[in-house]
């Protein structure tokens, strides 16, 4: 048992407390902490982390994974690259604890004490290996790299790059602009500081695949919080074709031009490209994300959520997998987006599931709870503020105001998945006009909604107006046209 600060960590059980309350972190962030703490003040490589985390025979994209589950530790330590209270990033290299650690027994095993606080540490000897063991090792290794290699054999394009003809130096200051970039959060204030660090880094290494699907995707998630929505999710368009360029076979940055397609309206190339991912990459979560997030905008639900079970299978720890959570919000099966909520369970995101998970079940006590701890100053997300005046039995002029602020940020957005969860909102509100404005919104801009729209509690209160029959058409023609597309 490990304590430092207000955390501690059980080896034996691989749980994370904070005050003695358990927190909810993927399985793979906390053995990442795990690896770090036994040895702490010393590096560990990264290429240890990833022979801890995926044995051999495993075949996923282990630069991404580990930085996505090393970026959720932060998250739970509150701990920022750039000025780590907990642990270090050293570029090129690896990681290395250092704050002070107890290592305790648990109950009922023999006591040791050691406070360990100061630097540098005595490295840890090599365990010893029989020959023989050492023999198999090599030759599961090698048979390892064969499956890969026979798995990859149909992807076309160059090998990925990352530093083309550039000096030592300059690659090294950039993947270190990267690596701080990391720590921070895809929320604002954080996520402007991300971008700028990204910025500065693409342009001391302009040939970094990895590079430019990051600031990609801080551009789109700045994209939904920004006045400067159009022009910012150009910049991740531009971002993510760069990226490819360079790597037309890095997973993360395929993933990214579905979305990006999908939330443009784009349903049809979006499918096409996800479909040729996942044939690409049978085994990788975030190719079956990809396309679960199509099939969920055109309307095909069942078929979308078997494609988040199957990415889920592969990578229970796939941040990304955060958004099939709606899916099952959409799908009234709330008892499974809870395991998908806690993917990435201390996010805004996780926190607007929550709220609509309780808004459907009629439990407006925890509802209006969630809703006051969403949001960075009283006028931010203005929707959840709406649902918060309702709840709260607000004057009328005061709901009206978040209703009015509420379509002022949907006119900035571009996503369609947007409209509709708004207008769920709004018609929970008794706003049933700007409620059907927002629908139809959606579904001309190729989010279906129906099935969904039919059974959204919700909802319930447009079902009875004139408008619904002529929108509820429009999400049935949306959704046959795309399962067309589809079969």
């Amino acid at each position: 048992m490990y304590r430092f600060d207000a955390f501690e960590l059980r080896s034996d059980s691989r749980e994370l407390f904070r005050n003695a309350e358990r927190l909810r972190v993927p399985d793979q962030s906390v053995q990442i902490l795990l690896a770090l703490i036994e040895v702490p003040g010393e590096v560990v490589p990264r290429e240890r982390l990833r022979e801890r985390l995926w044995p051999d025979g495993t075949f996923v994209d282990y630069e991404h994974c580990l930085n996505a589950a090393m970026k959720r530790l932060r998250e739970a330590l509150d701990d920022n690259a750039a000025e780590p209270r907990y642990i270090e990033t050293l570029p090129r290299r690896g990681y290395r604890f250092v704050a002070e650690v107890i290592c305790e027994a648990r109950p009922g095993r023999e006591a040791r004490t050691a406070v360990l606080a100061e630097f540098p540490f005595v490295p840890a000897l090599p365990r010893k290996r029989s020959a023989l063991a050492a023999v198999v090792l090599a030759l599961l290794a090698l048979v390892a790299v064969l499956l890969w290699l026979v798995s990859h054999r149909h992807v076309a394009g160059p090998p990925p790059t990352d530093t083309g003809s550039l000096t030592p130096s300059l690659s090294a200051e950039a993947d270190e602009l990267y690596l701080q970039s990391l720590g921070d959060k895809l929320e604002p204030p954080a996520n402007a500081h991300a971008i700028a660090l990204l910025e500065r880094a693409v342009k001391l290494n302009a040939n970094s695949a990895r590079i430019w699907y990051e600031l990609a995707l801080r551009y789109h998630y700045e994209s939904l919080t920004s006045i400067g929505g159009q022009g910012l999710i150009q910049q991740a368009f531009l971002a993510n074709r760069r990226s490819l360029e360079l790597d037309p076979t890095y997973i993360p940055a395929r993933r990214h031009r579905v979305t990006l397609d999908v939330e443009s309206g784009e349903l049809a190339s979006a499918h096409q490209f996800a479909n040729e991912t996942v044939r690409m990459y049978p085994n990788s979560a975030e190719a079956h994300f990809a396309l679960s997030y199509v099939l969920r905008y055109g309307g095909l639900l069942e078929e979308a959520a078997n494609e988040c079970e199957i990415a889920y299978k592969l990578d229970s720890t796939d941040r990304n997998l955060r958004s099939c959570a709606w899916l099952y919000i959409m799908l009234q099966r709330y008892d499974r987006a809870p395991a998908y909520i806690a993917l990435d369970a201390l996010s805004t995101n996780a926190k607007y599931r929550r709220m609509d998970i309780a808004l459907a079940t009629n439990n407006y006590g925890e509802a209006l709870r969630v809703a006051r701890t969403i949001g960075l100053s009283p006028d931010s997300y203005p929707e959840v503020r709406l649902v918060e005046a309702v709840l709260a039995k607000e004057p009328s002029d005061q709901i009206q105001r978040w209703v009015s602020a509420t379509e002022i940020v949907l006119d900035r957005d571009t996503d369609p998945e947007a409209f509709y969860i708004a207008a769920r909102y709004l018609a929970f509100a008794d706003k049933t006009v700007p409620a059907i404005r927002q629908l139809r919104r959606a579904i001309s801009n190729n989010h279906c909604s129906y099935p969904a729209m039919d059974t959204d509690p919700l909802l319930a209160s447009v079902r009875s107006v004139p408008e619904y029959k002529e929108i509820r058409q429009a999400g049935i023609a949306c959704r046959a046209r795309f399962a067309k597309l589809v079969r």
